[in-house]
């Protein structure tokens, strides 16, 4: 959908729950003027620091190497 910003104005809600479900909401600025798309926006979620048990056994490091690696220098 393509309106403009004085409809836009107006009918903001309408314009915004339909941009929620989905719709292309389209603004241009006069008739002729630049185009604004609407587009809403995924909240993240809280995250999660749980370990993903698909990833168990596949994720190894040695300690060893890490603390040596720090402390030399050595890159």
């Amino acid at each position: 959908m393509e309106t403009t910003i004085l409809k836009a104005k107006n009918h903001l809600s309408e314009l915004l729950r339909r941009a929620e479900e989905g719709e292309d909401i389209l603004i241009r600025r006069g008739r002729k003027g630049r185009l604004f798309r609407i587009v809403p926006v995924r909240e993240s979620g809280r995250r999660d620091l749980t370990p993903n048990p698909l990833w168990k056994g596949k994720i190894a490091y040695e300690e060893e190497g890490i603390w040596a690696s720090e402390w030399s220098g050595e890159e």
